[in-house]
């Protein structure tokens, strides 16, 4: 397929506010003492103090339950800060680099002014705060890799890690999460040299593997972050052999796409001959595009998904005489840098992709358990959905969440409106073949891109000409159930639309379901978030990055573009005006690199690993379902109870009964490879209250 360019022909004009706005940080920022102590904190940069907040609040959350005295509470929470602490970077380079944008373009932040952020460690940042404010200036980006160069250079400055090893043994680098995460994963999957120099000086073991298997240098090389695989590389026995057999450049070659970023991968894994690296990346990379050629000449049947686009499309969008382009045209025809499969299932999306940091695309929509997913596909037809939720207020925004921090660029954080209201000022008049409800489809041709919305971009939908989307969480009206919960399920999550009357917009909740892959007891794929998300053409999200997630078109048709992490960006402006702005660049630094591009069309499903940069354009009016999920290196906040004595190892006796399973697992006796060993010591009862609390 032909490439296609999402960004208007002239260049837009966008004049960044240079001057600080005046108005005083949103209350609704603030969700409690506690948040905003170690927002605080973390905004002055000290991160000792960021720890020593969540230190204190995670023992007296301890303290509240029956099995922990002041002792065991103090003991538990401190064997596992190394742990935090390392699980924690991930979070603090989001909220840098939003503050780093808010600071560039209004010279304050939402916690104080731009003179006042990473104070604590200024002298210490190489490159600069003011350096990086320019660049996101110039640019409108924070890339991922400068603030986990900022933050690593703030952990060393403080001694951090060696604090924390100091206030509760060496064995807290050892600590695990329940996927065997050990601290040096984290880092080297945040991509910081510093800390992962630090955490080897500290003891930390170069060779422990992951739930999945990985090493930390195969962390670091799923991740695209090559000088934590630099530093990692000079540890003695890092490169040894994984689970599979593999050496670490094997592994290189099978994960890394990029040809450029495989040979450097390989050269900092010991491979020193040029020619040889070429080669090897070549090869591999040729291997995987005959393999997705393949897959792409197989598209499966859609007997659900219509490809009218659900009624949604324009008039423009429709055919002018008989015939148009299947959903089978239209997969054949499609550009996917990435893999795509027909079926998968959770042991494989889990170990194959989502833990090696590979995203995927599912187009079989029967065998994502989504073809019978309650009607969806006619309930959520335009017609009906604006029959069904015509009265619903939502809120629409230029780009995600950009309401926390539209008070920083003068602009009104509600705009909400009615579903009627929106489609009627907002979305092309409807093709009078596509206006009824029914589930009938109308073929359609591929729309031209030529004359699409193309956004002027601004921080906020209340701007003038931005095409707004909406992109609501739905954080009530759900709990999540524990596993083997007999009980009705939505997915892994149980409804409670029924209890005390809950917004409106939380009855689309009733339409919710998860792909059927992700049903997998075993594997542990919990539900993080639940996000709903509608836009007209040309709307989108900005360049951004957080936790694994899938996202499921319903109807309509996008164009994502994805970066590993370690080439990840964060924006905070309307998508047009994100990739226009950030792919001229800085000065000296290319701030947005070539990314993988994939065409998603109704019915699918993509995943997108953690940490990876993505930005979506919808090339018609799109709408569906996303949502982050917890699994390999993510877990439940707050030492969640549901998860058994994991949580809260303790001292010899635990490391006893660890090693009494091992001594029975090479008998047979065991709970099975990859299994975690539970004493039985959480009763249902208290299970029961935390998965309801």
């Amino acid at each position: 397929m032909a490439s296609r360019t999402l960004l208007p022909t002239a260049p837009i004009e966008v004049a960044l506010p240079t001057t600080a706005v005046t108005s005083t940080v949103d209350s609704r920022v603030v969700t409690s003492t506690v948040d905003s102590r170690v927002d605080s904190a973390l905004f002055r940069g000290d991160l000792r103090e960021v720890v020593t907040e969540y230190r204190d609040a995670a023992v007296a959350d301890l303290r509240q339950q029956r099995r922990f005295d002041a002792r065991r509470a103090e003991s538990a929470v401190d064997a596992r800060l190394v742990l935090r602490a390392s699980v924690m970077l991930e979070g603090w380079g989001v909220k840098l680099a939003r503050w780093v944008l808010e600071a560039s373009a209004t010279g304050r932040a939402q916690h104080g002014r731009a003179s006042e952020l990473f104070s604590a460690c200024a002298l210490a940042l190489d490159p600069s705060l003011h350096v990086l404010l320019n660049r996101s200036r110039v640019s409108g980006l924070v890339r991922r890799a400068d603030a986990a160069v900022a933050i690593g250079q703030c952990a060393r400055q403080q001694r951090l890690f060696e604090r924390l090893v100091e206030q509760s043994s060496a064995q807290a680098l050892h600590e695990f999460n329940r996927f065997y995460w050990r601290p040096i994963h984290f880092a080297a999957a945040f991509g910081s040299e510093l800390i992962v120099q630090t955490l080897l000086e500290l003891g930390s073991d170069p060779t422990a593997a992951t739930g999945a298997g990985l090493t930390p240098v195969q962390v670091a090389v799923a991740h695209h972050t090559l000088r934590a695989v630099e530093a990692l590389a000079r540890a003695p026995r890092a490169l040894d052999l994984d689970w599979e057999g593999r050496t670490p450049e094997e592994f290189a070659l099978a994960v890394i796409g990029s040809e450029a970023r495989c040979r450097i991968a390989l050269r900092a894994l010991g491979d020193k001959k040029k020619s040889r690296r070429r080669r090897r990346c070549a090869d591999a990379a040729r291997e995987r595009a005959e393999l997705a050629e393949e897959q792409q000449q197989e598209p499966s049947e859609r007997p659900a998904a219509c490809d009218d686009g659900g009624g949604w499309a324009g008039v423009e969008t429709q055919p002018e005489g008989e015939g148009g382009a299947t959903y089978e045209e239209r997969a054949a025809a499609r550009r996917c840098d990435f893999a795509v499969v027909a079926s998968v299932d959770a042991q494989t999306v889990v170990s194959a992709y989502l833990s090696m940091s590979r995203p995927l695309l599912v187009t079989d929509e029967a065998a994502s358990g989504l073809a019978a997913a309650g009607g969806i596909y006619s309930r959520w037809r335009r017609g009906a959905f604006a029959e069904s939720y015509g009265d619903v207020v939502l809120e629409r925004e230029a780009y995600p969440y950009a309401s926390a921090a539209a008070h920083l660029y003068g602009y009104p954080a509600d705009n909400g409106s009615t579903v009627s209201d929106w489609l009627a000022s907002s979305f092309d008049p409807p093709a009078a073949a596509a206006e009824g409800a029914g589930s009938t489809c109308v073929a359609a041709e591929l729309p031209s891109d030529e004359g699409a919305p193309a956004s002027p971009g601004a921080h906020a939908a209340a701007a003038s000409g931005v095409p707004s989307a909406v992109f609501t969480p739905m954080d009530g009206g759900w709990r999540r159930l524990k596993p083997g919960a007999a009980r009705t399920r939505q997915g892994d999550i149980a409804l409670e639309l029924d209890a005390a009357p809950p917004h409106a917009r939380t009855q689309l909740l009733r339409d919710y379901r998860r792909p059927s892959f992700l049903e997998d007891e075993e594997w542990m794929v919990r539900t993080g978030t639940i996000q709903f998300y509608l836009g007209p053409r040309g709307s989108g999200t900005q360049p951004h990055w957080h936790g694994s997630s899938w996202n499921w078109l319903v109807h309509g048709r996008k164009e994502w573009q994805l970066w590993p992490p370690a080439e990840a960006s964060y924006a905070q402006q309307h998508v047009a005006l994100a990739l226009e702005q950030g792919g001229r660049g800085a000065a000296d630094v290319e701030m947005l690199p070539d990314s993988l591009k994939c065409e998603q069309l109704p019915g699918e499903v993509l995943l997108v690993p953690h940490g990876w940069g993505h930005a979506t354009v919808n090339l018609e009016p799109s709408i569906g379902w996303a949502s982050e999920v917890n699994l390999d290196r993510v877990y439940d906040d707050g030492l969640a109870r549901m998860h058994g004595t994991e949580w809260w190892r303790v001292g010899a006796e635990e490391r006893e009964r660890e090693r009494a399973a091992a001594r029975r697992d090479e008998r047979g006796e065991g709970t099975g490879e990859g299994g975690f060993v539970d004493d039985g010591d959480v009763d249902e009862d208290e299970e029961d209250e935390v998965d309801g609390g």
